[in-house]
Parts: structure tokens; sequence; C-alpha cells
């Protein structure tokens, strides 16, 4: 997957771990029905920003999110560049490296339906920055050993290249997100 050899066993008790401290932290709440309040427009960057709208990255990332939900792995990997990077939040969590290539992607696929079977993405807002996205993202599942609701926000950093993921982060925050592609100093807080 990344270049590491790791045993399954390994990877899935450290992962339920982390996926269950998290889900104490984030505990699962009802959404709101009020639409959320964003800074931007959806899919739109701020004014006077002189960066182009290349609406196929919005499109993509939503797509990623519609392919995983639907358990699509194939649909999802076409998204993706052969040489992809995808740092997890939860796998950093737990002191690991990120993911690399469409086996590393596979593999984390594999690990988180393993411990959250019922996982599922919604996408709440993409910007569009370019060659570079920024998706806020609430997921939600249940742990499969301990049954645990978990819901969260998370941000997921994305840099694009001829329509294809060639990087990717998952980030607590949307400083952090902007942070990661060093995007938070030029005003788009």
């Amino acid at each position: 997957m990344d270049g590491e050899t790791r045993t399954r066993t390994g990877d899935t008790t450290i992962f339920s771990r982390v996926l269950y401290q998290l889900s104490y932290l984030a505990p699962a709440h009802k959404a709101s029905a009020a639409p959320v309040a964003s800074r931007w427009a959806l899919g739109a960057p701020p004014a006077g920003s002189g960066r182009a709208m290349s609406q196929q990255n919005v499109r993509l990332s939503r797509q990623a999110a519609d392919a995983f939900n639907r358990r699509d792995i194939d649909a999802f990997l076409a998204l993706f560049d052969p040489d992809v990077e995808f740092i997890s939040r939860l796998r950093e969590l737990e002191g690991g490296g990120p993911y690399h290539g469409l086996d590393g992607i596979r593999s984390w696929w594999q690990d988180l339906l393993t411990v959250t079977p019922d996982f599922e993405a919604e996408v709440e807002e993409v910007r569009d920055l370019g060659d570079v996205t920024v998706t806020r993202q609430r997921n939600r599942g249940r742990a499969f050993a301990s049954g645990a609701p978990m819901e969260q926000t998370v941000w997921q950093v994305v840099k694009w290249r001829d329509g294809k993921v060639i990087w990717w982060r998952a980030c607590p925050s949307e400083d952090a997100a902007l942070d990661a592609v060093g995007l938070r100093d030029q005003g788009l807080t």
C-alpha cells in the first residue's frame, strides 16, 4: 500500500482504537436542518482573488464522495493519479505516514470500512482555489466493534492535475487545511 510492511490485525486494532477515541471527542448529534453558514458561496473563490473557477475540480470532489458512499471503489480510484499521496487524519494520529499510490488508497478504504462499515461522507462545501480544492465534509458512522456513533466535520484539501488527485490530506479544521497548502496567509479565512 504505502511501502510499509504492516499486518492487517495491527492496522485494524490501531485504526479501531483511534476511531473509538475520536467518537468521544466528536460525539454524534442530530444535524441542524438550517443551512450551513459559509464565508464563501459554495464553490466560489473569494472576491478579487484572481483565481479562475475550475468547476471540473468541484464536480470531481463531489463525484469522489458519491463514489465512496456508493462503495464504488473503481469509480473512486479512477479519480486518483497512480502516484497519489494521501495523509489520513486517523493515520496521522496513530503516528503513521501517508498512504501512497492506488494500492494505498485501496488499503485506506479497506481499513476504514473494516472498523466503520456504514461510514458516510456528506459534502457541505467545496472551495475551488485553482488546482486545489478545499472541501468541508461531515463524516458519520458507527464503530463496528463498539457500535459507538461518530460524527465529525473534516476539511479535505486536494491538489489536482489533469482531472486527477495527486495529493490529498484530511484536516481537523479549515485553518489546518489552508495551512497544509500554504493558503491561510493569503487572507482566505
